[in-house]
């Protein structure tokens, strides 16, 4: 008896000293992290708030080096808005930047890379409500970095939309409704798609709601993308003909950087429909894996919007929907909490961005 005691006492030793090396060796680990983040880091960054500053980051290297990559290839990198399918937005977008005249390029890469700033900074807000800061982060990078981010640009009101939807998202989980309804509003009108976010918008809504807030503010912010979507199905109604608007340009279609052409003979037709798919499958088992750890109204607003590109036949002009899917980057990156995941996942998003461009 006194022998098993004392191999008890030896084994609560042992196993004390593995956590005491442990947390010291991650102590080491981290300091060496801030040592490095301040060698790099510009002293202007620290001051800035955690979210603008990963944000700014991954918007400088990620968005900077694809037009740096679009320069180098002699490709043109203003954007010419135009109408992609004739429906109030496209038309409105139109119109005002024909006031610019020959400023338009310039005022529209300008307004696209702001628009794309806001998305990256919504990806780390809606993230990090129900994550670590480090998830955050690394959710953060893995959108800038995604070439899927190609076909929100050039300019056009698929931008203006996700970056609008990604943005009420964001406001939804912080309980800022207002915020959220004007971007609801905004994205749905200029992107009716958008509309597919509205039970998961309302889930989070209703989650995040306080005390003193009233019951019927969380379901109006859920609302507004259908009340704004039947909105755009009446004005088309009214403004039938002007510029040849009509209810039946609500199939959707996104000018992107590269052709669409070149893209679908350099792929297979059948690869969008494969991708989405594993898409769907992914968002179904991340979000089975992270139950416990992950709000369960995630998957009304990931299932959605895999599930209706795989219901048309020409799905590559509604790959900007995935962009909208911010918990699919939020489970991305808690799966790649293991550096030697991350580090493949990340360098996979750049080689597929530069061979998209």
């Amino acid at each position: 008896m006194h022998f098993e005691f004392l191999a008890l006492c030896m084994r609560q030793k042992i196993a004390l000293c593995r956590v005491h090396a442990y947390t010291c060796e991650r102590n080491k680990g981290s300091q060496r992290d801030v040592k490095a983040s301040q060698i790099i880091m510009h002293p202007l960054m620290t001051h800035i708030h955690p979210a603008l500053r990963v944000a700014l980051l991954s918007w400088i290297i990620g968005r900077g080096g694809a037009l740096l990559l679009c320069l180098h290839k002699g490709l043109d990198i203003l954007p010419k808005v135009h109408t992609s399918r004739p429906l109030p937005g496209d038309v409105l977008l139109t119109e005002l930047f024909a006031l610019f005249g020959s400023y338009s390029g310039h005022i529209a890469l300008a307004i696209q890379e702001l628009l794309m700033l806001l998305a990256i900074t919504s990806i780390y807000n809606f993230s990090r409500k129900d994550a670590l800061p480090q998830t955050a982060e690394r959710a953060t990078w893995l959108f800038a970095l995604s070439p899927l981010l190609l076909c929100a640009t050039p300019l056009s009101p698929m931008t203006i939309g996700v970056s609008g939807g990604l943005l009420a998202l964001a406001s939804a989980v912080h309980g800022r409704y207002l915020v959220g309804i004007i971007a609801a509003l905004l994205a749905t009108f200029f992107m009716p798609e958008v509309a597919l976010i509205f039970p998961g918008l309302l889930a989070l809504g209703l989650r995040a709601k306080s005390p003193s807030t009233p019951a019927m503010v969380p379901v109006a912010l859920g609302m507004t993308p259908l009340i704004s979507l039947i909105g755009i199905i009446f004005l088309s109604f009214m403004l039938a003909g002007y510029h040849d608007i009509s209810i039946r340009n609500l199939a959707s279609a996104s000018p992107m950087i590269l052709s669409m052409d070149t893209l679908q003979h350099g792929i297979s037709p059948s690869t969008p429909f494969i991708l989405f798919a594993l898409g769907l499958l992914a968002s179904i088992i991340m979000a089975y894996r992270y139950a416990e750890n992950t709000p369960k109204s995630w998957p009304l607003i990931t299932i959605p919007l895999m599930v209706w590109p795989i219901l048309h036949l020409n799905i590559l002009p509604l790959a900007p929907l995935a962009l909208l899917a911010a918990p699919l980057f939020a489970y991305l990156a808690k799966m790649t909490e293991d550096p030697a995941l991350e580090r493949p996942v990340l360098a996979l998003s750049i080689f597929l961005t530069v061979l998209a461009i």
